[in-house]
């Protein structure tokens, strides 16, 4: 069974320079995240 649901970023990565939101820190969390999903799913067929 393939995943589909929610993710939550919860501890995001403090990059040098990103600020506020941590707005590189955040892709990096949610590209990772992603990556992570399709590989799983490609194990499940």
């Amino acid at each position: 069974m393939k995943f589909n649901g929610t993710v939550v970023p919860d501890h995001v990565p403090e990059f040098a320079g990103d600020k506020g939101i941590r707005r590189a820190g955040t892709a990096y969390c949610i590209a990772y995240m992603r990556s992570l999903l399709r590989r799983a799913n490609e194990e499940v067929g």
